[in-house]
């Protein structure tokens, strides 16, 4: 995966937590989601070999599970943990926790491999073990209430099959787009068309951040453009 594919999926990331915390204090609800950036998996440095792994840096581990700014709430009363990841050959799928009813959902936007075609669940076995292992680690440190200190590899386990697929390089922004799809356990998503369609969206996204600090370098009808595009979103 590039770096720009990279770059914008981290920022859609944020973006995703920003709205949706947004929309929390407008209506005075609960966070009942959280939502992680690849911090969390890139510090757990998964893609090496164990034998070459740095040493686990456990304040690192526990700031990149910590609450999003913006607003106050304790990340282990939230409902929901959503975790991107990124592996190998930068294919991006998602994780989604839940602690109520004790399940994982694995979205994974990726073509399906054949080696795992009479057992899909073995494609994450090490995944979602890493996962256990580094979340029970991070929320010890960082919540003192013991609600997401369980085995989550002990969960039910569903693997979604009704979701879009596309190739590794579309993975990423697919993956940002169902963070915010995600509603009632399922995944509300409007029918995709093709890739371009998929970027325009995201490039739409990145240029209505309210914190876009390159707004002002652009030329007027463009700022035009976003300006009207925001009054839209309000």
């Amino acid at each position: 995966m590039s770096p720009w594919t990279m770059n914008v999926s981290i920022c859609s990331y944020e973006k995703n937590m920003s709205d949706y915390i947004q929309q929390m204090k407008k209506i005075k609800g609960p966070i009942s989601k959280h939502f992680l950036d690849l911090q969390f998996w890139m510090i757990i440095d998964f893609g090496r070999h164990p034998n070459f792994r740095k040493e686990l840096d456990m304040e690192k581990l526990k700031e990149s599970i910590h609450k999003w700014p913006g607003i106050e709430y304790n990340v282990s009363r939230c409902k929901s943990i959503f975790i991107p990841i990124t592996q190998l050959g930068g294919a991006f799928i998602l994780i989604i926790l839940n602690q109520e009813t004790k399940t994982v959902y694995i979205l994974d936007p990726n073509p399906p491999n054949p080696i795992y075609k009479y057992n899909p669940n073995a494609k994450y076995v090490k995944i979602l073990q890493c996962i256990s292992e580094n979340l029970q680690k991070a929320m010890a440190k960082a919540c003192p209430e013991p609600k997401w200190k369980e085995d989550i590899f002990l969960w039910r386990q569903i693997i979604l099959t009704d979701i879009p697929i596309y190739n590794r390089e579309l993975s990423g922004y697919l993956v940002s787009m169902f963070m915010t799809a995600w509603k009632n356990e399922a995944l509300e998503i409007t029918e995709i068309k093709d890739a371009y369609s998929i970027r325009k969206h995201f490039l739409g996204q990145l240029l209505t951040i309210n914190e876009n600090e390159c707004e002002d370098n652009l030329p007027t009808g463009v700022q035009d453009l976003i300006r009207c595009i925001k009054y839209t979103q309000i």
